[in-house]
């Protein structure tokens, strides 16, 4: 079952350690109407909303910034070049180097050739941990 956002929020601030009832007070809601809301049985308004966010430490801005940059970066790939620096943008050293070693191993699956040298050189640079 899908959970509301008032839910996942209650979720939040039980793992922060922050009781419905201080988070109540610092709004200036009554608990009852936010007990409500954290348990998907009511709205909330906007104002209240962001302040419950502030209070569990959500920055809004920030996260639909980040949201903004990534779909602009997107929207810039038009090559394939393009999208392998977006792909190796947006994961770790681990994934990196598992994605390289799959490259190295279908080229040379689908080619019967070995990457070229320098490429080669590349890769066993860039997989130091596997």
């Amino acid at each position: 079952m899908k959970k509301s956002l008032g839910e996942k929020l209650a979720m939040l601030a039980k793992s922060q350690g922050k009781t419905q009832a201080q988070i109540a007070d610092q709004i200036g809601m009554a608990p009852s109407q936010l007990n409500r809301f954290l348990k998907g049985n009511s709205d909330c308004t906007t104002e209240n909303l962001l302040s419950i966010l502030h209070i569990l430490e959500i920055d809004l801005e920030g996260i639909i910034s980040r949201k903004t940059r990534k779909s602009a970066e997107i929207d810039d790939i038009e090559t394939v070049y393009d999208c392998l620096t977006y792909m190796f943008k947006s994961i770790d050293d681990l994934g990196k180097q598992t994605y390289l070693n799959h490259l190295a191993w279908a080229t040379k699956a689908t080619t019967k050739k070995s990457l070229p040298a320098k490429v080669q050189a590349i890769i066993e640079k860039e997989t130091h941990l596997i």
